[in-house]
């Protein structure tokens, strides 16, 4: 008896052990893939860590669209030595010289051309060899001395693009992507000034599509070498130029498919000698309104033999040869100087002259402009040495989206600057006398060079957009399966209560970084932070990819994404610039603040525009684009005049005649109304259509052809 208990016992203690053993092992194995998948968690949250640090500390615009910010991208950069400063600084003062000694603008507005003492007395100083490395003769200079130089020649935009063309279209292009040979050969001639290029990009064809080109270049049949044909069209210097850079798609001498029914590939860049090639003509000149001074005509390439040797980089690669030298030439500053000295100009003419007793500079309208003036000037002048300073410091980061918006918004101050200088001037700013008519025509061909405006605004906000799905792409996954995730949708909503009552809370503690006198213009930038961030995610969230197509939205989320990006310079540099003690850095930090708060309030603007989309049957942009198709359905204006009649005379006398029912019952008719309240019987109907039919020759044939 007490042996079988002793074996019932070690066989249930076996049992036990066994039973604890196998709810070892699952709870072994559990707490392994708890483990595994606590670690996978967590290997994802560091990677998308990483991808954000990578975001903010590449582009401080891409960074300020998915609700990040480097703070080391706060400082504002300077020169590092005394030395260079003050080189740069001579080199500017002989610039400035010879613009005031030997540049008479308006005459090169009338002549249309540029005098060749004056081009010899710039290639002379170095002016067209700032970009070429002192090995091959040229001056070097990094990117905040080149926008110091450039800052100078934008007095005259004439000037500053026959500069830019040399520097940064042609010395540039050559630099990165040349060989050893063609270095050699080209680079000491361009610094010397013995020769001058073109960059021959654009057709008349392809507009803003570079891929849609149609010129092409056939692998020579009779030898080594490419044959060149096609149109080149805007080329700045291209009546004068000894090498251009080309851009065409090759063919094989075996295919016989034409090259650009695939636009997809095959863009490669050619190094052009026109001084050894035959077949290139110029066709025409063109007669543009502004930038007068300059050379831009029309290149046609018949059967231009080139030899293998020609090629920039290597073959198929001038799509990223010509995207990366167009957006590297973004990052310049074109407009600071024209309209600080149009700001110049309109307070001098205020200070002198009086109104109703007053000096003009004593009335709040005239204050105003001239504010807003001094504003812009800052914004541009900030933004320009910010980029040039961080792309000095480190040659990796990606600024073009920062140079896009600077491209951007220059051109939008210069033109309404101009105009508000005009406004201060009267009547006297539009006669000749003064140089704003001239000014005018400049900017406005200047703006129409590279990149219109509105390929700019895609490009920034679908490249803003792109960071943020990129940097999120966990919250979307989660976003679009709220069944999976419902902790995420509530959270969502939580957010979305905070953002739409307009509180939120610090979480990047801006002011920490900067002087204590900016906390609120930091608050006003991470409060536009936090809620366009929220905003960016409901519209991904209800548009996806369909977003890229709605321009409206793209347009609201660049003006957003630009506004951000000139508040953070602008606390930036008035941070700076209070620190150390400059002159007017008092002032600088007021301007800060009015700047941040007006830019507040127009991205708030623009914000709840974009939430009256998503959460509003009607808002401007929804408007805008009903106007807008029912303007293409018409070609052109839709609305009839306010003088015209609603009905014919004819009509009128043919309905004073009809009962009160049938009255009621006609009007439903011609007014192809599909529902109606209105009870007719068939009789009525009947008899109707009878005098409908009988009456109809006494109508208009207007009148008649709508019935």
């Amino acid at each position: 008896m007490v042996f079988s208990r002793r074996i019932h016992q070690c066989i249930k203690s076996k049992l036990l052990m066994r039973n604890n053993f196998s709810l070892f092992i699952n709870n072994r194995n559990e707490y392994c893939l708890k483990s595994t998948k606590l670690e996978a968690s967590k290997k994802t949250d560091i990677d998308k860590a990483l991808l954000l640090d990578a975001i903010e500390t590449s582009s401080v615009a891409k960074g300020l669209f998915c609700n990040r910010v480097d703070k080391s991208m706060l400082i504002y950069p300077e020169f590092e030595e005394t030395e260079d400063l003050t080189d740069v600084e001579k080199f500017a003062g002989r610039v400035r010289s010879i613009l005031k000694k030997q540049c008479n603008f308006v005459e090169w507005d009338k002549n249309r051309c540029i005098p060749e003492e004056v081009k010899f007395s710039l290639k002379k100083i170095g002016l067209y060899s700032m970009s070429v490395p002192q090995q091959y003769g040229g001056l070097n200079l990094n990117n905040k001395a080149k926008s110091r130089i450039y800052a100078e020649l934008g007095c005259d935009l004439t000037l500053f693009a026959s500069a830019f063309v040399q520097n940064e279209l042609i010395c540039e292009t050559l630099r990165m992507f040349g060989s050893e040979e063609q270095k050699r050969t080209y680079l000491p001639m361009l610094a010397a000034g013995d020769i001058s290029g073109a960059f021959c990009l654009h057709e008349h064809a392809c507009g803003q599509d570079i891929a849609a080109m149609r010129t092409e270049s056939v692998e020579n049949c009779h030898g080594a070498g490419f044959k060149l044909n096609g149109q080149k069209s805007w080329v700045t210097n291209g009546a004068l130029a000894d090498l251009l850079v080309v851009f065409a798609k090759v063919q094989s001498k075996n295919s016989g498919e034409k090259v650009f029914s695939d636009p997809s590939g095959h863009l490669s860049a050619f190094l052009v000698d026109r001084r050894k090639i035959e077949g290139l003509n110029v066709t025409k000149r063109q007669n543009t309104i502004g930038l007068r001074g300059l050379e831009i005509v029309d290149l046609v390439f018949e059967d231009v033999i080139i030899p293998e040797t020609a090629i920039l980089g290597n073959e198929s690669a001038g799509f990223d040869i010509a995207n990366s030298i167009v957006g590297n030439s973004r990052c310049i500053p074109m407009q600071i100087v024209t309209e600080m000295n149009s700001l110049d100009v309109a307070s001098q003419h205020c200070n002198k002259h009086k109104s109703y007793g007053r000096p003009l500079s004593e009335s709040n309208f005239i204050r105003e402009r001239l504010a807003n003036l001094a504003m812009h000037v800052y914004i541009l002048e900030t933004m320009a040495f910010y980029i040039a300073g961080h792309l000095d410091s480190d040659s990796s980061k990606d600024f073009t989206v920062e140079g896009s918006i600077a491209q951007l918004l220059s051109r939008k101050y210069l033109r309404e600057g101009i105009v508000s200088v005009m406004e201060i001037f009267g009547a006297s700013a539009a006669t000749t006398d003064e140089e704003f008519e001239r000014l005018l025509r400049d900017v406005t061909t200047f703006s129409s060079f590279m990149n219109t405006d509105d390929w700019l605004i895609g490009y920034i906000a679908t490249s803003g957009l792109a960071a943020w799905a990129q940097s999120r792409a966990m919250d979307l996954h989660k976003i679009g399966r709220p069944n999976d995730y419902p902790w995420h949708v509530v959270k969502s909503r939580w957010l979305s209560r905070d953002v739409y009552r307009g509180s939120f809370s610090f979480k990047h503690y801006l002011h920490e970084h900067l002087h204590p006198s900016l906390m609120d213009a930091c608050r006003f930038i991470e409060e536009v932070m936090c809620k366009f961030d929220h905003i960016i995610r409901n519209q991904l969230k209800l548009k996806q990819k369909d977003i890229e197509e709605d321009s409206f939205a793209l347009k609201r989320f660049c003006d957003v994404g630009c506004y951000l990006f000139a508040m953070v310079v602008a606390v930036s540099r008035a941070s700076r610039s209070y620190c150390i003690g400059l002159k007017n850095g008092d002032l600088e930090v007021y301007m800060a603040h009015a700047l941040c708060s007006a830019l507040k309030t127009k991205s708030l603007h623009a914000l709840m525009e974009l939430t009256n989309g998503v959460h509003g049957p009607h808002n401007e942009d929804l408007m805008k684009m009903k106007i807008a198709t029912a303007v293409s359905h018409a070609n052109g204006y839709p609305i009839v005049s306010p003088l015209e009649r609603n009905c014919d005379p004819a009509m009128k006398q043919f309905l004073l005649h009809l009962d009160e029912k049938m009255l009621i019952g006609f009007k439903f008719i011609i007014r192809d109304i599909d529902e109606t309240h209105v009870f007719i019987t068939s009789e009525a109907v009947a008899t109707l259509m009878q005098r409908i039919d009988a009456l109809m020759e006494s109508l208009s044939p207007d009148v008649a052809e709508k019935s």
